[in-house]
């Protein structure tokens, strides 16, 4: 065994292996660390024996390693880093040593979990997340692809970055009403997650929270929530309808390629509809701006084919580039007085575009504004960029 280990200098750190077809490993005593992707990819490794010599366990040490069904940690260990399961699909069974001070596995729960802060660092398809835990850190369960459903108990009040991304089986979480934020692609790529109620007291959505969650079909978004990320719902390619919050300034790119939405209503405290953020939403076909919003940026409805009816608020001054682009439905549209900027490409390929008004306030139009508009009539001559 000792051969196929491959060490430090000093003996201290096991490194790697030799053969990455290595079924079982006992690590000698008087190793002290394991390093960082030590074992990766080691895919047939079933089993493996630490040594109560090992103090420090690097990040994503196994990552890749498939036929692992179980683990022990030592007494010794006292540091524990990141990832250390991706791809595991086969852990079922976490256990820690009573006698190590640092980290438990309190109550079977088949989890690592920081015992002075009560913080749940790695875990596996079989976890349950103790009501003693008060939060998930970063990564914790990413691409456990066994992981069928998970509880989240009342104790939790934070939820890490990426700490669900592509569970590709978690179909259902319940989430406790403590939670106040779910950070950036926390369950993105969850691709077989239908539904999530999320928590009441929820603020914030961070930016890809939910992104690719394709089998994602409908989705409530508390009234708490003011903030939610770019591309907080990208690819939710199921979603058929959703609600933003009234305490929403911006969208950024919230439902790109979401390609099923059809019904969405923006409040009246939306003052910007930015970059993307009905990007590809191929069956909306009206929607109602309100007279908040001042500002339509780049590519806002770009590729809304079925789109027919849209107005543009009194307030608005500038329609970014790409704006409109592809909305092959859109028939007519009304530019009010105040518009000052009409963006490169902003109405390019609105086939069906018959007429449009351009108002005194028109300063500039962008390149190829109107390009293959081909029903497309003027009230008035303006300046072309």
């Amino acid at each position: 065994m000792d051969d196929l280990l491959i060490y430090s200098k000093d003996r201290k750190t096991v490194e790697g292996v030799q053969d990455k077809t290595i079924t079982s490993i006992t690590i000698p005593y008087g190793v002290t660390s394991i390093g960082g992707g030590a074992f990766m990819s080691c895919s047939k490794l079933e089993s493996i024996t630490i040594p109560n010599s090992v103090k420090s366990i690097g990040d994503v040490v196994f990552m890749g390693c498939s036929q692992l069904t179980s683990i022990h940690i030592p007494s010794s260990v006292e540091s524990i880093g990141i990832c250390l399961f991706e791809f595991c699909s086969n852990l079922h069974s976490i256990t820690i040593s009573k006698d190590n001070p640092t980290y438990d596995s309190r109550n079977n729960c088949n989890a690592i979990i920081e015992t002075a802060t009560n913080k749940l660092t790695n875990g596996c398809k079989n976890t349950t997340i103790p009501d003693s835990v008060t939060s998930i850190g970063k990564y914790a369960f990413a691409y456990c692809s066994s992981l069928a459903s998970i509880n989240i108990p009342n104790s939790v009040t934070s939820i890490g970055k990426y700490a669900f991304e592509e569970c590709s089986s978690l179909s259902s979480v319940n989430m406790a009403d403590s939670i106040t934020s779910i950070e950036k692609d926390t369950f993105s790529n969850c691709s077989y997650l239908v539904n999530i109620t999320l928590p009441k007291n929820l603020k914030s959505i961070g930016e890809n929270a939910f992104r690719g969650c394709s089998r994602l079909i409908y989705i409530h978004i508390p009234e708490t929530v003011t903030t939610i990320g770019y591309c907080a719902f990208e690819g939710c390619s199921n979603l058929t309808s959703i609600n933003i919050p009234k305490g929403t300034t911006s969208i950024f790119g919230f439902f790109k390629n979401c390609n099923k939405l059809s019904s969405v209503t923006i409040p009246d405290s939306v003052t910007t509809i930015g970059y993307s953020s009905f990007f590809h939403c191929t069956q909306l076909k009206t929607i109602n701006i309100p007279d908040s919003v001042t500002s339509i940026e780049e590519s806002a409805f770009e590729g809304c084919a079925n789109l027919t009816s849209v107005t543009i608020p009194d307030k608005v001054t500038s329609i970014g580039k790409r704006a409109f682009l592809g909305c092959f439905r859109l028939a007519s549209i009304n530019i009010p007085n105040g518009v000052t900027v009409i963006g490169d490409k902003a109405f390019l390929s609105c086939v069906r575009l018959t007429s449009i008004n351009i108002p005194d306030s028109i300063t500039f139009i962008g390149k190829k504004a109107f390009e293959h508009c081909k029903q497309l009539r003027f009230s008035r001559s303006f300046p072309l960029g």
